[in-house]
């Protein structure tokens, strides 16, 4: 099986699937949204990888050139365009996007918050810390846990925060969890017990898998 390097490190299966669905979100920014096209270009990179390529690993930043480089030589230019500056855009949200170690209960916490982050005492954004305490407090999988990571950064880049607590995280985590068990009814796992777990688990528990460790997302 072929695996994907993400950028903090964490290796993954290759899924086409998930080729398929960024090339077809990039061809339907240019108005050319045919799934027929993503699928046929999703076979040919996936007969490249698995034919082509000299070793079972690949990084997710050569996967990227591959995608960028088809789609332009497809004839789908402004598709590769999308695909680039989305790449971009989202490292440099990722960049800018500090963490602290505190919730925020009363005044006091808020002052606490403004000279810790005016001290430096701050640590970069990393998805895969959210995926890490998903799997150790739920029964998801990787997958699933991932896609709750991957949610929650969304929300937080809708924000525009630049530096956020670890309180601020935990109440989206705990949304995100929530409403995807009751999405995965065949886990038959009563939503409150779920709820209930996540409020339980230590405040440091949380922080350590957090913030402990850079925060440089995949």
């Amino acid at each position: 099986m072929l695996k994907v390097i993400k950028s903090d490190g964490v290796a993954e299966d290759y899924i086409s699937s998930k080729i398929l669905r960024t090339l077809h979100n990039c061809l339907a920014k240019t108005e050319q949204d045919n799934i027929t096209i993503a699928e046929q270009l999703t076979e040919a990179i996936t007969f490249y990888l698995y034919n082509k390529v000299d070793r079972r690993v690949i990084t997710s930043s050569e996967m990227h050139s591959i995608l960028k480089v088809i789609l332009a030589s497809s004839g789908f230019e402004d598709a590769a365009g999308n695909l680039h500056e989305h790449h971009y855009h989202r490292l440099i949200k990722r960049s800018r996007v500090f963490v602290v170690d505190i919730d925020i209960q009363t005044l006091y916490d808020a002052k606490m918050f403004h000279d810790i982050k005016n001290m430096g005492i701050f640590e970069q954004w990393n998805k895969s810390k959210i995926v890490e305490w998903v799997r150790a407090n739920t029964e998801l999988d990787y997958l699933d846990a991932r896609a709750v990571a991957s949610a929650v950064e969304e929300k937080i880049f809708t924000t525009n925060l630049t530096c956020l607590t670890t309180g601020l995280i935990r109440q989206f985590v705990l949304a995100e969890t929530a409403e995807l068990m009751i999405n995965l009814q065949s886990l038959n796992i009563p939503l409150s017990s779920v709820h209930d777990e996540c409020l339980i688990a230590e405040d440091d528990c949380l922080a350590e898998t957090i913030n402990e460790e850079e925060y440089i997302m995949t």
